[in-house]
């Protein structure tokens, strides 16, 4: 898969909102994650998995800053769903991704690592 749709987005505020309040949170240097499970009664007909909402505030830096560390938190989601795809506990889940101000400076690769590092322990969580 190598498109990003908008079936594994977060778009309304409502679902940022309950994610932010009822999810569960893992710290890292550059990435905050929040992940909730979602009921069943709220799942899509053709539920895609899980959906990422990303927040990048000004305080990571200026527009372009911003742009491209989501550019690179999209592209370390999108190569590690396959991966999440394998584990039921992180299916129908949503997760937010905030970048902490240290993101600036992170490369691609320094994101990958510490959303993968993140999931797991979210992963971990939820099966403890």
């Amino acid at each position: 898969m190598n498109a990003f749709p908008k079936s594994v987005r977060l778009h309304h505020q409502i679902d940022f909102r309950r994610t932010f309040d009822d999810g569960r949170k893992v710290v890292s240097e550059s990435v905050v994650l929040y992940l909730r499970q979602r009921p069943e009664t709220e799942a899509a007909p053709l539920d895609s998995g899980g959906r990422v909402g990303l927040v990048v505030s000004r305080k990571v830096g200026n527009a372009v800053v911003r742009n491209r560390v989501k550019r690179y938190l999209r592209e370390a989601y999108r190569l590690l769903r396959p991966e999440l795809a394998q584990f039921a506990s992180l299916w129908s889940t949503d997760l937010i991704i905030v970048a902490r101000a240290s993101a600036a400076q992170a490369s691609s690769a320094e994101m990958a690592d510490a959303l993968q590092l993140g999931l797991r322990r979210l992963k971990r969580q939820l099966e403890a």
